[in-house]
C-alpha cells in the first residue's frame, strides 16, 4: 500500500514538472509570436505614414 501511495506521488510530481514544461513552451511561443506581430504592425503603421506622405506630395504638385 505504502508503495503505491510512492508511486501515486512520483506520477503527479512528473505529470506537474510536464505541466510546467508545456507552459513555459506555450508562454515563449506567445510572446515570440506578439512580438512578431507588433513588429508587422509597426511596419504596417509605417507604410501607411508613407502612403499618407506621398499622396500629400502628389497633391501638392497639381
Amino acid at each position: 500500500m505504502l508503495i503505491l501511495i510512492g508511486v501515486l506521488f512520483c506520477l503527479m510530481y512528473l505529470y506537474s514538472m510536464m505541466e510546467d514544461i508545456a507552459t513555459r513552451k506555450v508562454s515563449n511561443k506567445m510572446s515570440s509570436l506578439k512580438k512578431k506581430y507588433d513588429d508587422t504592425v509597426k511596419e504596417y503603421n509605417i507604410l501607411q505614414v508613407a502612403k499618407k506622405l506621398k499622396n500629400r506630395n502628389k497633391s501638392g504638385e497639381q
